[in-house]
């Protein structure tokens, strides 16, 4: 499982369009982060889509709903209505 970190993999977007891309090794997918639990749990709206990510610390200035941007080497979706 991959932890996301403010300021490290995971910012405020630019951007308040979902998008990816894929640049110099790296994935980068814009989405509206919706919420976060206590324990680290985040939802980003991706479109209709919502994709589950681990943050690891808070970002205590950040008004939800809010876009951000992640990054990653490796990223593996896994559908989880079907």
């Amino acid at each position: 499982m991959m932890f996301f970190y403010w300021d490290k993999n995971i910012f405020t977007a630019m951007s308040n369009t979902p998008s990816t891309r894929h640049e110099a090794e790296k994935t980068y997918i814009t989405a509206e982060l919706i919420s976060i639990t206590e324990d680290g749990c985040g939802s980003l709206k991706f479109g209709n889509p919502i994709i589950f990510i681990s943050l690891k610390n808070e970002n205590k200035d950040l008004i939800l709903p809010s876009f951000v941007e992640i990054s990653a080497i490796q990223i593996i979706l896994y559908p989880t209505n079907t």
